[in-house]
């Protein structure tokens, strides 16, 4: 596979899809651990299409899921007059559908955020590349995506990211959704024991 860019995504993207390995199970109610549970969980998506199926799923389901998300920024706009910033984000590895629009509400105020969000009005050649942070739902019979955080990747960062989920995946392996296996947590509790 050719070494990808490490700069923003300015050009047509060569790179070949990333297959990740199935998100782990959730723990089971109860769990030995404390403070880890099912209610809350956190999924890692390199595909817009993957974002859009773990969101519905969440809401069908009535699970609270946090997404994390990594897809190009097709466009971005700041309402006038409000706080809002809009997006559509499009797929890491392909320019056509699906496509998922996005509102962040938090950007403005906070510096740090107006910072990373503003990248995205910025003009470019090609849609540049993200990581967001945020939560699905449905309004206007359309999947959208509450924004808490987004920022500027690179290829390199979704790389990274994904050798760590590939490495740590075990069919066994159970999980609150942050990528963790029980395996880790066991040998991890009975070390400090």
């Amino acid at each position: 596979m050719p070494k990808p860019s490490s700069g923003p995504a300015k050009s047509p993207l060569v790179v070949k899809p990333l297959v990740r390995p199935p998100f782990p199970k959730l723990v089971p109610d109860r769990s030995p651990i404390v403070g880890l549970s099912s209610a809350l969980s956190m999924r890692t998506c390199f595909r817009v299409g993957e974002a859009i199926n773990v969101g519905s799923r969440a809401i069908r389901e009535g699970v609270q899921v946090f997404i994390e998300l990594y897809a190009r920024v097709r466009s971005s706009y700041r309402e006038p007059r409000g706080v809002k910033q809009h997006f559509v984000f499009v797929d890491l590895f392909h320019d056509h559908q699906p496509y998922l629009s996005g509102i962040q509400q938090n950007w403005k105020g906070v510096e740090l955020w107006d910072r990373d969000s503003s990248k995205f009005l910025e003009p470019s050649d090609s849609p540049r590349m993200c990581r967001c942070m945020g939560q699905m739902k449905k309004e206007d019979n359309m999947w959208k995506l509450t924004v808490f955080n987004i920022w500027e990747a690179t290829m390199d960062d979704v790389e990274y990211v994904f050798g760590i989920i590939k490495d740590s995946y075990q069919p066994e392996t159970i999980s609150n959704g942050f990528e963790h296996s029980f395996a880790n947590w066991r040998t991890f509790f009975t070390n400090i024991i």
